[in-house]
């Protein structure tokens, strides 16, 4: 509450989350009608943003790309979360082959540029939101991984940890009172650079003709459009 920058970009962030949310609905904005009165209109009163080239009002197809761009990046972090956290943790704490496979897996990803590896899986696959994000996802788990396993390192040689194997504890149970709670709180705080990244990455995407297809709407194809 101290940080006034940091206060300040949440209350932009809460209401352009409660806009793309909202507002079409309040509003009763329609991304996929066309006023065939106005082609390529400029900003007016009945369109405050103006249309598209078939008359499709702006505005409306902003919220919702805004709303699209907020689903992949939430819905693709938690599957790079759900694919790396374990995958982390497993290779941090039993080290040995299970980190050497690991360790390695994500290093030939990240070897990869990321978007010439989507844009290979993407058209092998239909595009869509799903694909979208279950690629998105998927190609992000290293990042997870590579954090949770540094983490872990430094966690599993703890005393507590140590006490907790000298009285016979099992390993799950390790994992799940001392280990994890003590090596998850550096990943809260990258999950909203992941999601801003996944955003970014659909928009690229779409820009690109190989993310969300029109008449859907995508703050990268409405670029594209433009």
């Amino acid at each position: 509450r101290k940080h006034k920058l940091a206060n300040v970009g949440l209350i932009i962030i809460i209401i352009e989350i409660l806009m793309v949310t909202f507002l079409p609905i309040i509003l009763g904005l329609d991304p996929y009608s066309i006023d065939s009165t106005g082609f390529n209109q400029a900003p007016c009163a009945k369109h405050i943003l103006g249309t598209d080239d078939i008359g499709r009002d702006l505005f409306a197809r902003v919220l919702y790309g805004g709303r699209v761009s907020l689903i992949v990046g939430i819905c693709s972090t938690i599957i790079s979360i759900i694919i790396g956290l374990p995958l982390g943790i497993l290779a941090g704490y039993y080290r040995g082959i299970i980190e050497n496979i690991v360790m390695r897996l994500a290093d030939i990803f990240m070897s990869i540029p990321a978007m010439v590896l989507i844009l290979v899986i993407v058209a092998v696959f239909e595009p869509s939101i799903i694909t979208i994000i279950v690629v998105i996802g998927i190609t992000g788990w290293t990042g997870v991984a590579k954090l949770i396993y540094g983490n872990v390192l430094s966690v599993r040689n703890k005393e507590y940890v140590e006490a907790a194997r000298a009285i016979g504890t099992k390993d799950r149970e390790i994992i799940m009172r001392y280990v994890l709670p003590n090596s998850i709180a550096p990943l809260w705080m990258s999950v909203a650079f992941r999601i801003s990244q996944a955003i970014m990455t659909e928009s690229g995407l779409s820009f690109l003709g190989a993310g969300i297809q029109s008449p859907q709407a995508s703050w990268g194809n409405i670029i594209y459009a433009a």
